[in-house]
C-alpha cells in the first residue's frame, strides 16, 4: 500500500523499482477530471512495465446526481466527475480497457432474502445502480 496524490505523481519517483503493479482507484476517480485521470494513468504506464488498474467511478448521471444527496457533500466537495465510456481512458495511454465488473456479484445478492434482497438488488445490482456507479478494469 503506497499513499500518493493522483494529481501530483512525483511520489512515483520514490517507489521501489518493480516490473508490475496492481493499482486500485477506490473512491478517487470521481474527484479527478478526465484529463487528470489520463495524466495519472500515463504516469503509471511510464513507471511500470505491467500494470492492472481496478477503479470504481460515477457515471455522468451519477456525478450530476451527487450534488443533491451524497456523503461527499459533507466534506465540502462541490463538483465530481463521471465516466460513461471506459475507453476514454485509453486515449494516449498505454492502457487497454479489459472489462466492467459487477459492483455486487449476483451470487452474493442471492444469499439475501425477501425485501432485503429486492431493495439491495435494485440499489446495488440492477440497472439503476449501473446507471450511476461502475467498476472498470484496465491493463498495460
Amino acid at each position: 500500500m503506497i499513499p500518493g496524490d493522483a494529481r501530483n505523481t512525483d511520489w512515483l519517483d520514490n517507489t521501489e523499482e518493480h516490473d508490475s503493479a496492481a493499482v486500485v482507484f477506490e473512491g478517487i476517480s470521481m474527484y479527478l477530471t478526465t484529463d487528470e485521470m489520463l495524466r495519472f494513468m500515463r504516469a503509471l504506464g511510464e513507471h511500470f512495465r505491467s500494470v492492472r488498474i481496478l477503479m470504481d467511478c460515477y457515471t455522468e448521471r451519477g456525478a450530476a446526481a451527487a450534488k443533491f444527496k451524497n456523503p461527499i457533500n459533507d466534506v465540502g466537495v462541490t463538483s465530481v466527475c463521471g465516466i460513461d465510456d471506459p475507453r476514454i481512458l485509453e486515449k494516449d495511454t498505454k492502457f487497454t480497457f479489459i472489462k466492467e465488473h459487477e459492483m455486487t456479484p449476483p451470487e452474493m445478492m442471492n444469499e439475501l432474502k425477501g425485501t432485503e434482497k429486492a431493495v439491495f438488488k435494485m440499489l446495488f445490482g440492477g440497472r439503476f445502480a449501473k446507471s450511476i456507479y461502475r467498476m472498470y478494469e484496465y491493463k498495460k
